[in-house]
């Protein structure tokens, strides 16, 4: 899983979300990837919006000219960035001597500033890797969706908390399994040769559909 000067090293599960900032649109689809690159944090930044103009969003970031935070293609930003000098685990500035970049212009602001509110970009981090440090904060990604959650839930008393982050798995024709509530799946086997009854069923399927 490369192109050219970036591969895929790690990627999360998917999460269906409810829509933050413009509510009234369908959920968002979410996930991480984890990525090394030779590129720096601006490179890589247009190399992104390259992908994005190849999924079919416009070039100037829009989707047939949707609000800001509107129903849109794709959106590809950077999270967190690192230098590797060790182990390759991101943000891990212990012994390897690996180094979180920040970056602040008009243009690009890394880490992403608005990361620690948004469910659907901590939970498909904490996938890859939830002991990432926030470099200007110091909070690694599992404690700040453990304290977004517990804010959330706060909030949820007065019936204002956002919908969860639900980790979904594509299926054909549009569809998604859905990790939100209890799923049960049972199989009957009638083959002859599927199970051991010494003979008692008579390799019968009514007999076998009768015994189940």
């Amino acid at each position: 899983q490369s192109r050219g000067d970036v591969r895929v090293v790690r990627t999360s599960h998917l999460r269906e979300t409810a829509p933050m900032y413009v509510t009234d649109q369908p959920p968002f689809l979410n996930g991480a990837v984890e990525v090394e690159t030779y590129l720096g944090p601006r490179e890589l930044l247009g190399r992104l919006k390259e992908a994005e103009r190849e999924c079919g969003r416009a070039k100037d970031g829009s989707s047939d000219g949707v609000k800001r935070y509107g129903p849109r293609l794709v959106d590809l930003d950077i999270v967190l960035y690192g230098t590797e000098g060790g182990d390759g685990d991101l943000g891990d500035e212990e012994g390897g001597g690996d180094r979180s970049v920040v970056v602040d212009d008009p243009d690009l602001i890394v880490p992403h500033p608005r990361m620690a509110e948004r469910e659907f970009v901590l939970s498909p981090l904490c996938d890859i890797d939830d002991a990432v440090v926030h470099p200007l904060s110091g909070q690694t990604a599992g404690d700040m969706l453990g304290e977004l959650l517990r804010r959330e839930k706060g909030e949820g008393e007065d019936g204002t908390a956002s919908s969860p982050a639900v980790r979904v798995v594509p299926l054909p024709r549009g569809r998604f399994l859905r990790f939100d509530r209890t799923l049960i799946m049972g199989i009957l086997n009638v083959t002859p040769d599927s199970f051991s009854d010494g003979g008692r069923l008579g390799g019968s399927a009514e007999r076998a559909a009768e015994e189940a």
